[in-house]
């Protein structure tokens, strides 16, 4: 009777240091989980979580057999599933390269993989998406990034619901996994991101190559996002009028079937003007080193973009920062500088249709009201 009350007493899993690769490791029924560097505290709670949640599920492994004997379809393949059939054939350009959205699918997967991949996903529960949410805290994630990541592994187990995956009740349980609220929970909060200062630009703008400094100049006019102004071509710009008109093949809400449209005054027009060239199709601000005329160069050689991209763009402009010996600032901040000035003179409805905002609400975080415009109102005002 002793011996099989002992055989039912589970083991409790214990912490090791695997040397080899300096991680920490939990064995279970002789299969490894690594949670990081064994000195890392994130780490070492990980672990701790994930001992926690083993033996509330009765010290069974993640990935239980199904009733009828076949294993249960884990979350590492409803993944798998989800990636095929909707994350490569969904969040794709106009011109078939993948959106930034692509990329904050892969991270939040790895790290779901990591966590709970054998887990049946018929089985994956609040607890579950908890510790995945409390995984980010550790790792120092922002509470609006970590929002943003529980949002997209719900709409993962709502599709799994509509393929017939998984049970609808998995979904539902983890539709009450609220998000986090803003000075409420152990997750960072993010810097408020405001407009870059007129006099910090103008710091930068001479230690910029023409190009940059002229994308800049034309953002700071017209309030373009980076991603529209570093693909400006002639065959998208109507010259006719005295004011130009942009229309950006891509952008950000061309998905949500948006138009979008820049107007490009008399100073936006004298910045640009230089760098038409006869063929409509050219990007107006190719990088150094691009040569449009060259042949195709081989598969294994590097070859130079036709243009800047956003993150090539933000580089440039925060080495230029750092040598000007002024704040680092991105170029999303010069958006912000030109809400603000447009804004001040023509208030918050003209504004939202010059950056292209669907929301007001949208607008007056880009627009953020100058002290010196509550000064003027109230040198009028008393």
């Amino acid at each position: 009777m002793a011996a099989r009350s002992r055989a039912k007493t589970a083991r409790i899993p214990t912490i090791i240091h695997h040397k080899a690769s300096g991680q920490a490791r939990v064995r279970i029924r002789g299969r490894d989980h690594y949670f990081g560097k064994w000195d890392d505290a994130a780490s070492m709670n990980r672990a701790k979580q994930f001992i926690a949640q083993y033996l509330a599920r009765g010290s069974q492994l993640p990935g239980a057999t199904s009733a009828d004997g076949g294993r249960a379809l884990s979350v590492d393949g409803l993944m798998a599933r989800f990636w095929e059939q909707r994350v490569e054939g969904h969040y794709v350009a106009e011109d078939g390269s993948p959106t930034s959205e692509v990329g904050c699918w892969r991270a939040i997967l790895k790290r779901i993989h990591r966590l709970h991949g054998e887990t049946a996903a018929a089985e994956f529960a609040p607890a579950d998406l908890k510790l995945v949410r409390d995984d980010m805290i550790s790792d120092g994630l922002a509470r609006s990034t970590i929002n943003s990541n529980i949002g997209r592994l719900k709409r993962l187990f709502r599709w799994g619901v509509a393929e017939e995956l998984v049970p609808s009740s998995v979904f539902e349980k983890l539709k009450a996994v609220e998000h986090l609220q803003k000075n409420r929970s152990a997750a960072r909060e993010s810097p408020s991101v405001g407009p870059v200062s007129s006099v910090t630009l103008d710091a930068v703008l001479p230690l910029l190559s023409p190009v940059v400094a002229t994308i800049l100049q034309v953002m700071a006019l017209t309030g373009m996002r980076p991603g529209e102004a570093v693909i400006m071509r002639a065959r998208d710009i109507d010259r006719t009028g005295d004011v130009w008109g942009f229309e950006p093949p891509h952008h950000k809400t061309k998905w949500r079937g948006k138009e979008r449209y820049v107007g490009l005054g008399l100073r936006a027009q004298k910045l640009i003007r230089p760098f038409l060239s006869a063929n409509p199709e050219a990007f107006l601000f190719p990088p150094p080193g691009f040569v449009a005329s060259e042949p195709p160069a081989p598969a294994a050689a590097r070859r130079p973009k036709a243009h800047y991209t956003t993150a090539s763009l933000r580089r440039a402009v925060q080495r230029a920062c750092r040598q000007a010996g002024v704040e680092v600032f991105t170029p999303n901040q010069i958006r912000h500088l030109a809400g603000t000035k447009l804004r001040e003179t023509f208030g918050i409805d003209v504004t939202q249709q010059v950056l292209g905002h669907s929301s007001p609400a949208t607008t007056a975080i880009y627009a953020e009201l100058s002290r010196e415009t509550v000064r003027r109102a109230m040198r009028d005002a008393g």
